[in-house]
């Protein structure tokens, strides 16, 4: 038999890029894209980020977050201001439309969760959740 940790490595990408597959056939609808989606629901959780920590969150490069950004700028849905401390640092918020649009993300994404996770009780769920809170991505 092949390593444990083999199996399981492949079990999870497997299931990782399904996600993504269903994840991007979601987004469609809403004209986004996955790294869009992401920038704004780690905005809606940190209010008024600095873009470097967006730029650490999705580990992309600083032109891409700012490219990132721009397009939701551009849309409305995200606003962009000097920050008060340092005058170098942007912060990003979201605009009402933006926290809309979060919104609708995170309901489609239920739906789509509890289809994938449609084998597993409440308390496996829980468990799940827990096992994959330990695994340290770095």
């Amino acid at each position: 038999m092949e390593h444990l940790e083999f199996v399981i490595e492949r079990r999870i990408l497997h299931i990782g890029n399904h996600l993504i597959a269903v994840r991007n056939r979601d987004l469609k609808r809403f004209g986004l894209t996955s790294s869009q989606s992401e920038t704004l629901l780690f905005i809606e959780q940190h209010e008024g980020t600095p873009i470097v920590s967006l730029k650490e969150h999705l580990d992309v490069s600083h032109q891409a977050v700012q490219k990132t950004v721009g397009k939701l700028r551009e849309r409305g849905l995200v606003t962009v201001s000097v920050s008060p401390e340092d005058a170098r640092v942007k912060n990003v918020s979201l605009s009402q439309d933006g926290k809309q649009l979060c919104a609708e993300l995170k309901r489609a994404g239920a739906i789509s969760g509890d289809t994938v996770l449609k084998g597993l009780n409440d308390s496996e769920r829980v468990s799940l959740l827990a096992l994959l809170s330990k695994i340290d991505i770095g």
